[in-house]
């Protein structure tokens, strides 16, 4: 399993690169155990119970598998959950560091950062890399443990010299220009071209995104478009939406490609990426190789914005405010542009500035946007 997670906003923010991964990568081993009489996976399921409720660690690590996959039995995370920590309290890495996904991605219980750190804590001081990897995410990031950039890298490096794939990606990362660890760009370089040669996605597409933006190193389009559409190929959307950015609007250097954006655009879109949802958006409000169609842009922005995306909130309040294409709404405009400017989106602050409304809207719209939740429309 591979949980990661990727963000991307507006063309400004990209270059400056959010730094946050994850990995769910937890390797089934199963680790022998001398009171196991037969193995565990030539079980029937009633014996394998019996053994499980004796406290045979063989048998409890299988019957999560079973419960985590439903073979043989109804699917049931919080089943998985329930044996696989039973099995990690024998004390084998593999078992400590899957508990800590179970706890980590809130699989079968609500998330719980501060259990996925101890499990992952204990597994990773037996040298386990996917407990290293996905502990040195938690440091960098401050998530269930206090932020701790240092030791983070120093796990980090630990799991990459294992040679995981994951964990040589995301020291990649970032090791890169702002990222968390100390800049090494022609390591970065050299750690991402390895993890994407082999065929990660995520390390194609973040090589990418370095060599078309030009972060930290010399901008090369060619090579910056290359990688990207290796990543498209493997399904990474993220490099979807980024390409399909560059083609609508023509930046770094990327020829203007109305049809081909709007192909990669509806790609990522699919996997609900905020980023490309308003492009698309902005595409079919200005009818850039599409028709003009106001419904459907207000649609794209407002999926977008509801994830608190900024430059969607913006779009989507002018357009409300101007009652484009669709009934007038001045209170719900300034309400989503209000939380644009929350955001800092820099152009929903000079609009507020430029078009002042009425005392009374204000305060409607500000009474919107405060009860706004992520994930809701206005009126939901």
């Amino acid at each position: 399993m591979k949980i990661r997670i990727a963000i991307y906003l507006i063309i400004v923010v990209i270059l400056a690169c959010l730094f946050t991964v994850r990995d769910g990568a937890i390797l089934r081993q199963i680790v022998p155990g001398a009171d196991a009489p037969m193995h565990p996976k030539t079980l029937p399921l009633p014996e394998l119970l019996k053994q499980a409720e004796q406290g045979n660690h063989d048998a409890q690590r299988e019957l999560a598998y079973r419960y985590e996959d439903g073979r043989g039995v109804a699917k049931d995370m919080k089943q998985a959950l329930r044996w696989q920590e039973a099995a990690a309290g024998g004390g084998a890495a593999d078992d400590q560091a899957r508990t800590g996904w179970f706890y980590d991605t809130g699989e079968g219980t609500e998330r719980h950062p501060q259990k996925a750190v101890m499990w992952y804590k204990r597994s990773a001081a037996q040298g386990n890399p996917h407990a290293q990897n996905a502990l040195a995410v938690m440091m960098v990031n401050g998530d269930g443990t206090p932020l701790d950039t240092e030791q983070g890298c120093a796990l980090l490096e630990k799991a990459a010299a294992q040679k995981l794939l994951v964990a040589e990606s995301n020291l990649g990362l970032y090791l890169l220009k702002d990222g968390p660890c100390k800049e090494d760009m022609p390591r970065a370089i050299t750690l991402l071209e390895t993890a994407a040669k082999k065929g990660d996605p995520f390390a194609a597409s973040r090589l990418g995104r370095v060599f078309l933006t030009g972060h930290g190193i010399a901008p090369d389009r060619e090579r910056g478009m290359l990688w990207l559409e290796k990543a498209i190929q493997q399904g990474n959307s993220n490099a979807a939406g980024l390409l399909g950015w560059a083609f609508m609007t023509g930046n770094y250097g990327v020829p203007q490609n109305p049809e081909r954006a709007r192909e990669l655009l509806e790609v990522a879109a699919r996997d609900n990426d905020a980023y490309a949802l308003t492009g698309l958006g902005w595409m079919y409000q200005r009818g850039r190789g599409v028709d003009v169609d106001i419904r459907r842009a207000e649609q794209y922005y407002a999926q977008a914005a509801r994830q608190g995306h900024g430059e969607a909130q913006f779009l989507l309040g002018v357009l409300l405010s101007r009652g484009e294409g669709r009934p007038l709404d001045q209170v719900g405009g300034y309400a989503w542009l209000a939380l644009a400017r929350q955001s800092g989106n820099a152009r929903a602050i000079r609009y507020l500035i430029e078009h002042p409304v009425s005392a009374e809207i204000e305060q409607q719209g500000n009474a919107l946007a405060s009860n706004w939740l992520p994930g809701r429309l206005l009126y939901d």
